[in-house]
């Protein structure tokens, strides 16, 4: 699910987001205690998909609303809060994907890894997962050192989005072998999903992912 951050940015007027912001956050509430009356919670899992907060704090957005680094990991920590304990709950590191590219390429995982301790020091609710997207070319040492200081409850469960159809089972390898210098336990995903592709991709990527689990 986007954060109502994404919804407000995106389908709502500069001078109409605060005024507005309360309203859609308690219809999202209500939505998730909607789902959690027919799913089941502990087989309910929420991902927030989390892209504008993360171009604000890469300072290439801005925002009407509260866009400081406090407001920002308030939110988010309301979202995750609101969530039943036996829902499991995760956050989709985004940076765009219009025609798998993305509105930013991210210099390092710096932004990301900071967030993602932000969220595990103030969320109640435990974290099970997160992904962090790895741009094609980034393979050096220097995309994923921020890694070394990433400070996860050990519940929560990492995902580097490394997988590219374009490059395959080579530079999947490439991206994992350079990310364990840093961090040697992680799993791994595509970039930014299955969505937005074509469909006859698909059964290569997945062949993609059960190549490397091989290893």
């Amino acid at each position: 699910m986007p954060t109502p951050l994404a919804f407000l940015q995106v389908l709502v007027a500069p001078d109409q987001r605060t005024l507005l912001e309360k309203a859609y956050f308690q219809s999202m509430k209500e939505e998730i205690a909607a789902l959690a009356t027919i799913v089941p919670a502990e087989k309910l899992a929420i991902q927030w998909d989390t892209v504008f907060e993360l171009l604000i704090l890469e300072g290439v957005r801005k925002s009407q609303i509260d866009d400081t680094r406090e407001g920002l990991i308030e939110r988010l920590r309301r979202l995750g809060a609101e969530l039943p304990a036996e829902v499991e709950l995760g956050y989709h590191f985004c940076y765009g994907d219009m025609n798998h590219k993305h509105s930013l390429e991210p210099p390092h995982m710096g932004v990301m890894v900071d967030l993602a301790n932000d969220l595990a020091r103030a969320l109640p609710h435990r974290i099970d997962f997160i992904h962090m997207p790895v741009p094609r070319g980034r393979d050096d040492d220097a995309y994923f050192a921020p890694l070394s200081r990433l400070a996860l409850r050990p519940q929560t469960e990492l995902y580097l989005g490394l997988v590219h159809f374009t490059d395959g089972v080579e530079g999947t390898r490439r991206r994992i072998a350079t990310a364990s210098r840093v961090l040697p336990d992680f799993g791994i995903a595509t970039e930014c999903g299955f969505g937005r592709r074509d469909p006859e991709t698909v059964r290569h990527l997945l062949d993609i992912h059960a190549k490397v689990a091989q290893d």
